[in-house]
């Protein structure tokens, strides 16, 4: 029954039940005229509830399509927002090409690197050539690899990965990789190297790629296009003594240098016990170094321990941010987390963004910085032949 008519069938069958208790008690005794009474008032009764039930009726129905204009046009909004970030998306792609093509038409910035003194000697070198036209072709990897042999005796070429700002339509800054050369001619595109590589040689080559992205920004880099490079750093660097005095006396000595350089490293270094690398990241933070966490540290009181070490980025994986990557029960979800780091005034960096649906899924989140296999791969700088020695003797 429809239920518009309800409250009306209430009201007749109220009616039609007086009405024949009125009729059969006609003529009869007092007990009767009771009924008469008794039935009069259920079909005042019942007429009532049907009124009663025929206005709460309307209400809901009020209420109903009230409910459905505002979901339609949530729904009219959402696909309008959708298909303008899918267009913002589209039309940063070219943006993005321009802007790296036309740098790279007029940028050197490769650098040879040099080994500090505490760094053992390498092994034999193999004088291979450094025309770049024999070697095969490049490989990217995140993972990590080793140093080959001989690896301070070849030149050290880098790669600049964007950083986008959605809103901007631009690169914010880069994410530097290094080119290796490996002994069977193959070449690696590498950001981070594994953790198994000598300690040394690892402190080594992430001190030889901080100064190559130095002098890069400092030498190489047109004003307008002087964005922030982001360096991948660990813990054989950061409880380096040496190595960390090096870059502090570079950074004292440079003014502004630290604003146009980010040395990334590992969350759960901020919450070590190592003290060489707190110790380094100390004296780094007292020379302005500028931080970025990758990942989020398990500690309760992360967010103040990151933020008084010098931490002003954070950089979570697209998975992770989407909820996507598997974490602990109590673990906060991608959109608190990227909630929390807003509030704190830190930026927030989503790696490894491969699709639109995932950068338009982190727009959601309020999440402008990206990088990943959706804008841009790491492109490759021209050759020069500056040496960073010209940035230790302040040049």
């Amino acid at each position: 029954m429809n239920l518009l008519k309800l409250p009306f069938a209430v009201a007749a069958a109220v009616l039609i039940l007086g009405a024949g208790f009125a009729l059969a008690a006609t003529g009869q005794s007092s007990f009767w005229s009771f009924l008469v009474v008794v039935s009069l008032a259920l079909a005042a009764g019942g007429l009532a509830l049907a009124g009663y039930l025929h206005f709460k009726v309307e209400r809901m129905r009020d209420d109903i399509d009230r409910l459905a204009h505002t979901l339609d046009g949530a729904l009219k909004d959402l696909a309008a927002g959708n298909e303008r970030n899918s267009l913002t998306l589209g039309a940063l792609t070219g943006t993005i090409d321009r802007q790296i093509g036309g740098m790279l038409e007029r940028i050197e910035t490769a650098a040879r690197p040099e080994t500090p003194a505490a760094s053992p000697a390498s092994g034999g070198s193999d004088g291979a050539s450094q025309d770049t036209g024999s070697r095969k072709a490049p490989q990217k990897t995140d993972a990590g690899e080793r140093l080959p042999a001989g690896w301070a005796d070849r030149e050290l070429e880098l790669s600049l990965e964007p950083i986008v700002s959605v809103s901007q339509g631009a690169a914010a800054a880069f994410e530097v990789h290094a080119h290796i050369l490996l002994e069977d001619g193959s070449e690696r595109v590498v950001r981070r190297l594994s953790e198994a590589a000598n300690p040394a040689d690892l402190c080594a080559f992430e001190l030889a790629m901080v100064k190559a992205a130095i002098h890069a920004s400092r030498r190489k880099l047109a004003a307008e296009a002087r964005l922030p490079l982001h360096v991948a750093v660990s813990a054989a660097l950061l409880g380096n003594e040496a190595a960390v005095g090096e870059l502090c006396g570079l950074l004292d000595l440079h003014s502004g240098l630290a604003k146009g350089l980010v040395f990334s490293v590992p969350a759960e270094q901020f919450a070590t016990k190592d003290n060489s690398v707190r110790h380094g990241i100390v004296r780094l933070t007292i020379s302005g170094a500028v931080f970025a966490a990758e990942g989020w540290p398990r500690e309760e009181d992360a967010l103040e321990r990151l933020k008084l070490q010098g931490v002003r980025i954070v950089k979570l994986s697209a998975d992770r941010l989407l909820d996507r990557a598997r974490t602990r029960r109590k673990s906060p979800s991608g959109a608190d987390l990227a909630e929390l780091i807003d509030r704190s005034n830190m930026a927030i960096i989503a790696i490894d963004v491969a699709s639109d649906e995932d950068a338009v899924a982190l727009l959601d989140l309020g999440v402008d910085l990206m990088r990943g296999e959706r804008f841009s791969p790491p492109r490759r700088l021209k050759p020069s032949t500056r040496s960073t020695s010209a940035i230790d003797a302040g040049a």
